[in-house]
């Protein structure tokens, strides 16, 4: 591949050349969804016990006095900020979520896109600009990477950091020379690993918050001057051929430009893994049309695919945490209650002699036909046997949420309503949803300065 074409340069090229007038307006209208969620799970999450633990670490050790990048004084970085944000958009597993990627690109571009906005006091046409930069960037890395990436690696925080430097690059204007030079130096700091897992450690949230903070450091970074490894993806030393043994940097590049990957990313309707959303959708569809209760169940077969299995087959979970990670409880929860909320990750619950009772009547599989449409298609089928014989299954190939699924729309804004009432007052609720939905009409996103309280 000549100097002029190689996959890198492509993707700088597209952020740096991509404008405001020529995206089409259902990926503007879909961006403000996907940036209301994002707020909502932010408010949210930034009320969480490990979010303040790191909120703590961060804050108590900073300077008497910093600087943001517009050089005010303030109490703290927009680089802090877009840590914090990131960390507290994926501490419910709420964020959204691109399925064939297997990445969450909310939790990360966006943080890093307000962080940097705030202090810019940008319009909410380049705020809008950026995301869909971001999303852009961060989404083809991670089909790039392939689906053998995701044994090891967390995809949302190796993707992720080409997907904040992205924003950020566009919010400063960079050429693509800069672009690229801050891809450079947002893949060498790539990282994230799935080990934390198997502890139930409260780790996986840094993966956002670093990937949020590193693609915005490296944007800096390259404004400055400052340069980056040219070929960080496809060089012989490069991310893909060290982390992947199925990669396809085709992918980077294909359709760029003419399709949208927004457009096929989920707003996630249940704050749990991703992995265990068919098989709840598919659990709550049965409860939702038959009748019968969880006493009258002999048994419940669960087949999906393999990799559902790998991050979210946790037996046993120890705590709230890890038992969004369960396939097993989140399906006796959705059987049990007839839906799947925030409030039904807690240790009382996960204690209740009910559910351990129905956990121990679930049996999971991987089916290998299922297991082969995976990750384009995220498929589970679920088969419940009662007592008096009677049988019901249902297959879920679209859980709510999905870009398929017409209702998301409403969703979105319900979501973010239940998530946000009890800390936010009712007419800035409104006032949030309203000044989103015409984003493009505002000369400053600063009204979004309420998000930023949770770190003083």
């Amino acid at each position: 591949m000549s100097e002029m074409s190689f996959t890198e340069k492509r993707l700088a090229e597209f952020v740096e050349s991509l404008e405001y007038r020529q995206i089409p307006k259902n990926v503007i209208e879909k961006t403000k969804y996907h940036l209301l969620d994002t707020i909502g799970c932010i408010i949210i999450g930034s009320r969480a016990s490990e979010f303040k633990k790191i909120l703590s670490a961060i804050m108590s050790f900073r300077s008497p006095v910093s600087r943001t990048v517009s050089g005010k004084k303030d109490s703290i970085s927009c680089l802090d900020v877009a840590f914090l944000l990131g960390s507290a958009s994926h501490e419910y597993e709420f964020d959204d979520l691109h399925r064939a990627s297997v990445s969450h690109p909310g939790a990360v571009v966006i943080p890093a896109a307000l962080a940097l906005g705030k202090v810019l006091h940008i319009d909410g046409k380049m705020l809008l600009n950026s995301i869909i930069a971001g999303y852009e960037a961060m989404i083809r890395v991670a089909l790039a990477l392939g689906k053998s990436h995701y044994d090891f690696w967390h995809t949302t925080s190796t993707s992720g950091v080409f997907g904040s430097a992205a924003a950020a690059s566009k919010l400063l204007n960079l050429d693509s020379e800069g672009v690229l030079n801050a891809f450079g130096n947002a893949g060498t700091q790539a990282s994230g690993l799935w080990q934390f897992k198997f502890d139930g450690a409260m780790s996986k949230i840094l993966h956002t918050g670093r990937a949020a903070q590193s693609g915005l450091l490296s944007a800096l970074l390259a404004k400055e001057g400052f340069t980056g490894a040219r070929r960080i993806l496809e060089g012989e030393k490069g991310l893909l051929k060290a982390t992947s043994r199925d990669c396809d940097p085709r992918k980077i590049y294909e359709g760029l430009g003419q399709s949208f990957k927004i457009l096929e990313t989920s707003i996630k309707p249940y704050p749990s893994c991703g992995h265990t959303h068919p098989a709840i959708y598919a659990a709550i569809r049965i409860v939702s049309r038959e009748s019968f209760t969880p006493l009258d169940i002999q048994e419940v077969l669960i087949r999906t695919y393999s990799t559902a299995i790998n991050i979210a087959g946790v037996d046993n979970p120890i705590n709230p945490y890890q038992a969004k990670f369960s396939l097993k409880y989140c399906v006796a929860v959705a059987l049990k209650e007839g839906k799947v909320e925030l409030q039904h990750f807690n240790n009382v619950l996960l204690r209740d002699a009910s559910i351990k009772e129905l956990m121990n009547k679930i049996n999971v599989s991987v089916d290998p036909e299922l297991d082969k449409r995976y990750p384009n298609e995220w498929i589970a089928a679920v088969s419940i046997k009662l007592k008096d014989g009677r049988k019901f299954e249902e297959i879920t190939k679209y859980p709510d949420g999905d870009p398929n699924d017409e209702t998301w729309k409403r969703e979105v804004t319900n979501k973010f309503v239940s998530l946000t009432s009890l800390y936010i007052e009712e007419s800035v609720l409104k006032e949030i949803i309203n000044k989103v939905q015409t984003l493009e009409s505002l000369n400053d996103i600063n009204f979004l300065t309420e998000l930023f309280d949770i770190l003083r």
